[in-house]
Formats: C-alpha cells, sequence, structure tokens
C-alpha cells in the first residue's frame, strides 16, 4: 500500500539458473537477467540499442517504458470517463470503491514522480522481482491508508481528482522518458534501477486496472502491461506458469483476486499454497 495524497483543497519469460528469478540467483548484477530474459549488461531497448551503450545522448523507450505509459494512459482513460455514481462502484480490493482505488493510485504516481528525481549512489538492493519478495515496501506501518482512504478520497471533487491523477501521470511518463534506464533512484528507503522501478509501477498500474473495471464496464489492461505482470509473476512462482492461461487469468490468479480451479491447483501442485505471489 502506498500513502494517500494529502486532502485536496476544497475546489481543486523463463530464466536462466534453473529457474530462479534473477536477483535470488547468486549471479553477480552485472551477469543477471531482467524480466525480459536478455542480461542487464546486453539488454537492448525497442531500438535494438544496448541499455549500457554510452554513446547515446538520450534515453530511448523500453519495453518497460511502454508498459507503464500504455496503463497511465488507459487508467486516466477511464478516469476521465467517470461520472459522479461511477466513482462509488465497488472494485476488486474489499471495501474500495472507484473513488478510494483512484486516490490510492494517485499516492504511487507521486512517490514515482519522488522517485524518478530521487538519484541514488547505490549499490541497488531491490529489483523488479525482489521488491515484492517480502510484499511491496511501504512507508506506512501503521496502515494509516487503510484508516483515512475514505474520508480523503470523500474531500476530493471528482474532476479534481481526476485531473490532478493525469496531470500526474503525464508528468510520470515525462520523466521516465528522459531517465537512463540503469540509473539509480531511492524510494522507501530502498535502491533500485530506474527499469527495475518502472516495471513495478506498469505492474501495479496493470494490478489496479483490474481492479477497476470489476463492476465498470470499460476495457482491462492491454497487452504489454500485462506481459510485465506476467513475467514478474512466473519470476516470483520460480518457473513459468502453464502457456495457456491467458495473462490476464494468471494476473488474477497470481495476486490472489480469484481462486484457483481444480485444474489450475493442479498445474501450480504445491505452490498453490504460496499463492498470493504478491499483493
Amino acid at each position: 500500500m502506498t500513502t494517500a495524497p494529502l486532502v485536496p483543497p476544497r475546489t481543486p519469460t523463463t530464466h536462466q539458473n534453473g529457474g530462479l528469478p534473477p536477483a535470488l540467483s547468486g549471479a553477480p548484477r552485472s551477469e543477471q537477467t531482467t524480466l525480459s530474459g536478455a542480461p542487464r549488461s546486453e539488454q537492448t531497448t525497442l531500438s535494438g540499442a544496448p541499455r549500457n551503450d554510452q554513446t547515446r545522448t538520450k534515453p530511448l523507450p523500453s519495453p518497460e517504458f511502454t508498459a507503464l505509459r500504455i496503463a497511465y494512459s488507459d487508467i486516466s482513460t477511464i478516469a476521465s470517463s467517470l461520472e459522479e455514481e461511477d466513482s462509488w462502484l465497488p472494485t476488486r480490493c474489499l471495501g474500495w470503491t472507484v473513488r478510494d482505488l483512484l486516490v490510492h493510485l494517485l499516492g504511487d504516481v507521486q512517490r514515482a514522480l519522488v522517485a524518478l528525481a530521487t538519484p541514488a549512489a547505490g549499490p541497488a538492493d531491490r529489483d523488479a522481482v525482489t521488491w515484492w519478495t517480502a510484499g511491496e515496501p511501504t512507508d506506512d506501518p501503521g496502515f494509516r491508508e487503510l484508516r483515512n482512504l475514505r474520508t480523503i478520497s470523500g474531500a476530493w471533487e471528482l474532476e479534481d481528482l481526476v485531473r490532478t491523477f493525469m496531470e500526474t501521470t503525464r508528468a510520470v511518463v515525462a520523466l521516465a522518458g528522459r531517465t537512463p534506464p540503469e540509473a539509480l533512484v531511492a524510494t522507501r528507503g530502498h535502491v533500485l534501477q530506474a527499469v527495475d522501478l518502472v516495471t513495478t509501477l506498469a505492474v501495479k498500474a496493470a494490478i489496479h486496472h483490474l481492479d477497476l473495471v470489476m463492476e465498470l464496464r470499460r476495457p482491462g489492461p492491454r497487452a504489454e502491461p500485462l506481459a510485465l505482470v506476467r513475467c514478474t509473476l512466473d519470476a516470483l512462482l520460480g518457473h513459468p506458469a502453464p502457456a495457456d492461461w491467458p495473462d490476464e487469468r494468471w494476473a488474477l490468479l497470481g495476486t490472489g483476486r480469484v481462486p484457483p480451479g481444480g485444474g489450475e491447483r493442479r498445474a501450480l501442485g504445491a505452490a498453490a499454497a504460496r499463492l498470493p505471489l504478491l499483493c
């Protein structure tokens, strides 16, 4: 969970090393792979340029960045289409309305903006997989968000909440697009590469997109963010989930949004007891 924003103004793939996740394999960081399967020292952007190409003058779009841009754009589209009554519909997050979840997401987007503007000396102590291994780190040990979220979300005018969310997501995408993927940034007391931060943000946005549309007649997340969710869940599981499971189904199963059916439980075997792999 992220810390909720302040009350607004009244007018406002399979891994190497036997299937272990890269960061858990014991290999040196320079030899580990990213979620896409390429070694960190060799991974390319969508243009084909190596991530460690020191000759480039500015970062080039990566699959992770593209997924984040799509995830935030799609949630913004949903948010901008909401009527007041839509904002009080339930979501897959027990007890949370659409409005509550948007405030929660806004808090995460604000954290992302601060993180991308907070260079760190390193070394990185988390990556896109290990960020989730002990539960998502939180700077809110008293779970104040759970007590205050409804009060805060009710204080927002829907129009102001949507506008602030859209403006902040655009700022995050713009800043992420200018940040080298290998740059080290700090958030919640941890250090990770910008590409790993972007991956975690896209994963969380895709999962909450699924939560958001439970009662809304709106499209779910697109393939690019869901692909990152699948890669993350596979890494946390230690091996790929069955290939015939759609990405959306695995996302719902792996995060505990739906229970596994009999065939799914048999396919997971003992690993079924480990669900949810992330929340």
